[in-house]
């Protein structure tokens, strides 16, 4: 298996994982069949560098939605995870304590247009065609029709 993309940290809530691992010293190495965002730690190879770069100039979603979740956005790519992660978010580590807010949120909210509210034929037309797209997201991903436990990644 051909690993493009790996995620070191752990965001500590549940995603599919494969049940294919590669060893990685006292690690695993395991590709993300679920989503599992959060961007603070990862490696990368230069084919998928190249191809997020690209990706990048029209970029309209957050960086971790790009990066781990490619196939929706055309790239040609899986994720990988570290297990154990090596790395964790301070607020995901310790929720209660308190730090400096994020700025990146702030420059985030300031730059993100507002979305207009639907139009009543916008959210019919949404409700309608919901189960469409639901089908076929399960049709792309065969992996979800098998039922697996999602397991939170750990940190240590």
């Amino acid at each position: 298996a051909e690993v493009e993309l790996v995620k070191l940290e752990t965001i500590l809530s549940k995603t599919l994982l494969s049940r294919q691992a590669l060893a990685a010293q006292d690690r695993l190495l395991r590709r993300l069949d679920g989503l599992h965002l959060g961007a603070a730690a990862y490696v990368l190879s230069r084919p998928a560098a190249q191809q997020l770069l690209a990706r990048s100039r029209q970029l309209d979603v957050p960086v971790d939605h790009l990066i781990f979740n490619p196939a929706q956005y055309g790239l040609r790519f899986a994720p990988w995870q570290l297990c154990p992660a090596i790395c964790i978010q301070d607020d995901r580590l310790t929720p209660d304590a308190t730090r400096h807010s994020s700025q990146i949120s702030e420059t985030y909210r300031g730059l993100a247009p507002r979305p207009k509210p639907k139009s009543l034929l916008g959210k019919v037309h949404r409700e309608l065609t919901r189960p469409l797209k639901q089908a076929a997201r399960l049709l792309q991903a065969p992996a979800r029709l098998v039922q697996r436990p999602r397991q939170i990644v750990p940190y240590r």
